[in-house]
């Protein structure tokens, strides 16, 4: 076994044990409607377990600000890279992405932080 795979792994069952509940909605692009001229989303939850915290004032940037949230999930729980389209549910309230830092071992990712708005 790689060290990332072990990795993946102990973070996996890290998050299961000490994460709490959210849905992650993936969004992707639709169907184009022509009468309007728009394109639907396509939105797809799964439910994970994630370290949900507030950001640091070291991380607060021109992107990040104060009231910000950060939410850590392990790559092994999904299989797709989350994107800055996609969308976060935390007690029934939907975050957006705004930004995405990706943990990585042997260039392959092991665990991400969503920052949230």
């Amino acid at each position: 076994m790689s060290i990332a795979k072990g990795a993946i792994r102990g973070i996996s069952a890290a998050m299961k044990a000490a994460g709490g509940a959210i849905i992650y909605r993936r969004v992707t692009t639709g169907i184009y409607n022509s009468v309007n001229g728009s394109v639907s989303e396509v939105k797809t939850d799964i439910s994970l377990k994630g370290i949900v915290s507030n950001v640091s004032r070291s991380e607060v940037s021109d992107l990040i600000s104060a009231q910000d949230k950060r939410v850590r999930i392990s790559a092994g729980d999904i299989d797709f890279t989350p994107t800055t389209f996609d969308r976060v549910v935390i007690n029934n309230i939907e975050y957006k992405i705004i930004q995405i830092n990706t943990t990585e071992q042997d260039n392959t990712n092991i665990a991400f932080n969503l920052f949230l708005r």
